[in-house]
């Protein structure tokens, strides 16, 4: 059950912060950091990919789709995140601080993915830029304002999942009673 909910609550979360209108932050959302927690978080493989899928799948149903290969990109870029988030979670051990400093590294790594692969996409797959290395500049180049947006997003969300969820172990690891001990 806990699994479910905590499953229902990512994927609202992405979905949530594609569908919202935020048009002086476009690229802003939740989906890199709900995929990389979700392969932090849970033990399935299949359900950690199935998070940031499902909210893409969901938010396209609402707001429409786009170019195939873009889109594929797109989605792609996506799924590598929940791998950054299984390597988080192989040191479960690690201090709050460790595991906030992997996860920023995290968002950084899949804001950078996202950027080189899905603008790599719009050249490659759209008549918008001349197929030369100056029409991959040219495409690159017109995408940077969106990309500030996108490390902005990655970087506050996996740090509000990720430290969310560490002060929340905290807390309730100062407050469990010993074993034995009166009430």
């Amino acid at each position: 059950m806990k699994t479910l909910l905590a499953f229902g609550l990512l994927v609202s979360l992405a979905v949530a912060s594609r569908v919202v209108p935020h048009d002086s932050t476009p690229n802003l959302a939740a989906v890199a950091a709900v995929a990389m927690f979700a392969g932090w978080y849970f033990r399935s493989r299949v359900l950690a990919v199935a998070a940031p899928l499902s909210a893409m799948l969901i938010a396209d149903a609402v707001l429409g789709g786009y170019e195939p290969l873009v889109m594929m990109s797109v989605y792609g870029s996506f799924i590598a995140p929940v791998f950054f988030g299984r390597w988080i979670g192989r040191r479960r051990g690690a201090s709050a601080a460790a595991v906030l400093g992997h996860a920023a590294l995290g968002a950084l790594a899949a804001s950078t993915l996202f950027f080189v692969t899905t603008n790599f996409a719009v050249w490659a797959g759209s008549d918008l830029y001349t197929r030369t290395i100056e029409g991959l500049a040219a495409c690159y180049a017109a995408a940077l304002p969106f990309f500030r947006f996108t490390v902005a997003g990655d970087l506050g969300f996996a740090i509000a999942l990720f430290g969310g969820c560490m002060a929340a172990r905290a807390l309730l690891k100062t407050r469990r009673v010993p074993a034995g001990a009166a009430a």
